[in-house]
């Protein structure tokens, strides 16, 4: 092939990208647009529908234009020694319990490894081994997070932007713990519309659907960012395996991580960001994030004097027993949308009603 036929052929495909980006921003646009919508109560499921289609078009077109960069599928179980050796490391103290795959309902869990008395110290996780909104706005992202009207005052979008980050860094000290995440969630965010159908006529529904739109929403504002003109240079500090693995399934699962698993911490800051409140952070705290959850006082706190969260023993626990913390006064439809599963029995369940 001569020198002006390959330089016709490159021609064309430069084109070609040319094109497919544009069409995928304007389609990110419309998506963007009908996600600000707030349809009627009657009317919300083919809304829900509608969009989800959008997604599925965009997610088509994405990767026939550009095939974006799936990392390939870490096993939880082999990946526990190195994620004990990097807790050791980061000088976590959890001596009296240890990570176990607990069952295929429950997933991986913490157990006991000898008799543990109520109130006695079972965890302690050092602050510089956690993923906090902090460290997001002190990275490559922060130049992007402060010059973004949306980014600035959205800490969570900001948390699972960096943790998506994180993941496709090769160089990232947080791998060891984010080989730990699952790789899918039991949240709303991943039922088929078949599955998701079961929830009409409850007001768990509407929660559900807000929350598909609300993440959606952010996805196409963001692909937007990461693709536009507008910040060109800012995003260009982003590891550019980041930016070429950004699709929807990579959101999505960075926002069920955040939702499940995200706690506050007091901030270092001390300032006003978006929900925040001037005292608090959003933070990721690996090893405490494999607590399962059981009814019960909250016994997790930070200490201040060692910059560390401790966790205390909610109440006895036999040797080989599961230890399980208290995640707070949820109601099932909350436990539900945000981390994937519900409760038989709890003195915190209330459903809203809606008088017309």
């Amino acid at each position: 092939m001569g020198k002006k036929s390959r330089a016709k052929q490159s021609g064309k495909a430069g084109s070609a990208m040319i094109r497919h980006k544009k069409e995928l921003l304007k389609m990110a646009s419309d998506i963007f647009k009908l996600c600000v919508q707030s349809p009627s109560s009657q009317n919300q499921w083919d809304y829900y529908l509608e969009v989800r289609n959008a997604v599925q078009v965009f997610q088509l077109k994405q990767k026939a234009a550009f095939d974006p960069p799936v990392l390939p599928p870490t096993d939880r179980s082999s990946a526990i020694p190195k994620f004990k050796e990097w807790l050791k490391e980061q000088g976590a103290n959890y001596s009296s319990i240890d990570i176990q795959h607990i069952s295929s309902e429950e997933g991986f869990g913490i157990v006991a490894l000898e008799d543990i008395e109520i109130k006695s110290l079972i965890m302690a996780v050092p602050r510089h081994a956690m993923m906090t909104y902090e460290d997001a706005k002190t990275s490559y992202l922060a130049d992007l997070i402060a010059g973004n009207e949306v980014l600035s005052v959205m800490p969570n979008v900001c948390l699972a932007l960096y943790l998506h980050c994180e993941k496709f860094s090769p160089t990232s000290k947080f791998k060891p713990y984010i080989d730990m995440i699952p790789l899918e969630f039991n949240t709303t965010l991943y039922f088929e519309p078949d599955e998701l159908k079961y929830l009409k006529g409850s007001a768990s529904l509407s929660g559900a659907i807000n929350q598909y739109k609300s993440i959606v929403r952010q996805f196409a504002l963001l692909y937007q960012v990461f693709n536009g003109s507008h910040q060109k240079a800012d995003v260009e500090k982003i590891p550019i395996q980041a930016r070429e693995a950004f699709t929807f399934d990579a959101y999505r699962w960075c926002v069920s991580a955040i939702t499940t698993r995200q706690n506050k911490l007091p901030t270092h800051i001390g300032q006003v960001v978006g929900d925040l409140d001037k005292n608090s952070t959003l933070a990721l705290i690996p090893l405490w994030d494999m607590f399962n959850h059981a009814v019960g006082p909250l016994s997790t706190a930070y200490n201040s004097e060692t910059s560390a969260i401790e966790c205390l023993a909610m109440q006895d626990f036999k040797m080989g027993e599961q230890v399980k913390i208290c995640y707070g006064s949820r109601t099932n439809s909350d436990l539900l949308i945000h981390n994937g599963f519900v409760l038989r029995d709890s003195p915190f369940d209330k459903v809203k009603m809606h008088l017309v």
